[in-house]
């Protein structure tokens, strides 16, 4: 199990697995929200500009909304509990 500790506001991991993982976490949910900021106003110039509205936009938008949150979710709740030497999961 890795070891977290909380150094002036941020929390550092020790183990490459997890720092991996984090790393990964944070550039799946970047790539995301860069697709979100780029297909929401597609979504708007079609429907206003264009006047013939996409379907899709919106419930991509949306769908991309729930894996953000779901990617950075976790990493933010686990370091808590083992930052203090107790494991409140188990």
């Amino acid at each position: 199990m890795a070891r977290t500790r909380l150094v002036a506001g941020n929390w550092k991991m020790h183990g490459s697995r997890e720092t991996i993982r984090a790393l990964l976490d944070a550039i799946v949910a970047g790539a995301f929200l860069v697709v979100i900021v780029l297909i929401i106003p597609y979504g708007v110039f079609t429907r206003y500009v264009l006047n013939s509205a996409a379907s899709w936009p919106e419930p991509l938008a949306t769908l991309l909304m729930i894996v953000v949150t779901s990617v950075t979710s976790t990493p933010c709740l686990l370091p808590h509990s083992l930052a203090h030497g107790s494991n409140h999961l188990s």
